[in-house]
């Protein structure tokens, strides 16, 4: 990885086929966008972030984000919201099917209703099989905010 991807870990299955990072050729608002691209043959890599929550607890949550793609293949993508407390798993909420293909910035998002025990929140972004992903203006906040 040779951005630094601030708030955001990069993850990959096994190996090192996969390249996560800042790229400023493409971002659909500000300076840069995040790109995940394969670059051999593993099953999956992304990017995931981890933060606090406990304001959000008990509220019905939209997560949502910008996605560009570029020849996505196999599984595609996926955006998905693992629910915590404390480092216990109470949930995980994904998109419905995988993103595949060659599409311009689209908005990707899914609601989740938060149990009142939760205390953190993550954000995993996945690319499983071939292509290339930019994802940029990723938010996660009440669902009253879009009303």
């Amino acid at each position: 990885m040779s951005g630094k991807l601030t708030g955001w870990t990069a993850v990959v299955h096994a190996g090192n086929s996969y390249r996560t990072e800042p790229d400023q050729s493409q971002a659909f608002s500000g300076k840069h966008s995040l790109v995940t691209e394969n670059t051999g043959k593993p099953e999956r890599g992304g990017a995931i972030q981890l933060f606090r929550a406990e304001g959000l607890a008990g509220q019905e949550v939209e997560l949502s984000a910008r996605l560009k793609m570029q020849g996505v293949t196999a599984l595609g993508f996926s955006l998905m919201l693992k629910i915590r407390q404390m480092g216990r798993e109470l949930k995980i909420v994904k998109t419905q099917g995988q993103f595949m293909g060659e599409a311009d910035w689209q908005i990707v998002s899914l609601r989740a209703m938060l149990p009142k025990e939760t205390t953190h929140l993550e954000v995993v972004l996945t690319l499983a099989g071939d292509g290339r992903v930019w994802v940029d203006d990723v938010h996660v906040g009440p669902l009253a905010e879009k009303q």
